[in-house]
């Protein structure tokens, strides 16, 4: 074989090499089919967990104003668990199905715009987290979460758009779009969505 075949081989070999090489990394080096799927889910917030900054706060209704960072807490059911005229929790802050719950949902943020006052522009910036440990994980928590940012809407029925921003066990390399939708306020006054998590 002369010189210039051989240079042809090597090429196409290598070219070969690299358009593999690309191709694992457009999978994300994700090998769990699990993790490469659309997850449709609700989420039902406690609103006795939403607990928020002393200041800063609208002086006339001690709300949030913007910057006032807050913590809290809801459950997660599967997509349709909640029937018409429900909104899936108790006055006493329990689920209304328990033997549907799926997960916790924990949120964590800072107010912007007019914080709690806020209409037609987004209300907080948060970080989500998605907590599907079962029975089977034991103790031990934070084996199977999705971990979601962005801004989020005090609009109903307008959806949000939220960046996937990774995730532990199945979902340790979870990466792509939240969809998210304000369905109403429950008895708790905690918030009800629709969420839609598309992982790539």
């Amino acid at each position: 074989m002369n010189n210039r075949m051989f240079r042809i081989g090597l090429g196409a070999a290598l070219g070969a090499l690299v358009l593999g090489v690309i191709g694992i990394l457009a999978l994300g080096g994700n090998d769990d089919a699990e993790a490469r799927k659309t997850l449709e889910v609700e989420v039902v917030e406690i609103g006795s967990r939403f607990v928020f900054d002393e200041t800063p706060v609208h002086a006339d209704d001690g709300l949030p104003d913007y910057g006032g960072e807050f913590v809290t807490q809801g459950y997660i059911y599967a997509a349709g668990t909640i029937e018409e005229g429900h909104d899936g929790i108790n006055a006493d802050g329990s689920p209304e199905y328990p033997d549907a719950v799926i997960g916790q949902w924990t949120c964590r943020g800072w107010h912007v715009g007019d914080g709690a006052h806020s209409s037609g522009e987004p209300w907080v910036v948060t970080t989500q987290i998605f907590a599907f440990d079962g029975p089977t994980d034991g103790d031990q928590k934070g084996t199977k979460t999705i971990v979601t940012d962005g801004y989020e809407l005090p609009d109903f029925g307008v959806y949000v758009t939220r960046a996937i921003t990774g995730g532990t066990g199945d979902y340790r390399r979870a990466e792509g779009e939240q969809y998210q939708e304000l369905l109403d306020f429950n008895e708790t006054n905690g918030v009800i969505l629709k969420v839609e998590l598309n992982i790539f």
